[in-house]
């Protein structure tokens, strides 16, 4: 066990007792157990997640010979996409390729199509963002497509950008993108107010994790 003045960080051995008083107690992921006052009480509380600490990001995708570009989010976070810019250079090789943006996980939640296709050798921007119309698309120039506002992507969702068709894999797409990460973890706290504050663990509650819980007294 390690302390902080003025936060006890655990787990200990076995079990700890932080005394009298009003205490906040806080972890993240699984229910642990708490005694207080002469009770013993396992504490299954709602999630959330603090959406007011955001890390701003942006990313650049652009492995040569791709025509489809998917983006996954990384275990332990939550992203909001903000903004993409895509280069979509098409090959010689004949056909119309219609480009196409969408957000799946298991199964797809939301997507959206380009009304004009790319054919050969021609050279596409494609410009979404939150708050975006669907603007008229102009051949040569670019499409501009609309992310929902306050769309949030969860840890292992992936949003998929490219050829809908799958004219030619050799085609080229140069992706640029913004978004707002999230800690993932989900965090719970519950405030005591105990004459004898105790707090336990046992090994299958912890045992290949790195649980922390976190009490600080508040009077």
């Amino acid at each position: 066990m390690s302390t902080k003045n003025p936060f006890f960080v655990s787990p200990p051995e076995d079990f700890q007792s932080f005394g009298s008083g009003k205490f906040l107690v806080s972890w993240a992921g699984r229910s642990i157990p708490i005694s207080f006052n002469g009770g013993n009480y396992w504490q299954h509380l709602p999630d959330y997640v603090n959406w007011g600490l955001a890390t701003p990001k942006q990313a650049v995708e652009d492995t040569p010979n791709d025509n489809s570009k998917v983006i996954t989010v990384p275990t332990g976070k939550l992203w909001e996409l903000t903004s993409v810019f895509m280069n979509y250079i098409a090959t010689a090789s004949v056909g119309n390729r219609y480009l196409r943006f969408k957000i799946t996980g298991g199964q797809d939640f939301w997507q959206v199509d380009g009304q004009t296709s790319v054919t050969a050798n021609q050279n596409i921007i494609l410009q979404a963002s939150q708050n975006y119309g669907i603007l008229p698309d102009e051949a040569g120039a670019g499409y501009f497509m609309s992310i929902p506002s306050g769309l949030r992507l969860t840890a292992g969702q992936t949003f998929t950008i490219g050829d809908a068709d799958n004219i030619d894999s050799n085609d080229d797409i140069l992706l640029r993108y913004f978004y707002n990460e999230y800690d993932g973890l989900l965090y719970k706290s519950l405030t005591v107010d105990a004459t004898d504050l105790q707090i336990s663990w046992s090994e299958s509650i912890i045992a290949g994790s790195e649980q922390s819980i976190n009490v600080l007294k508040l009077d």
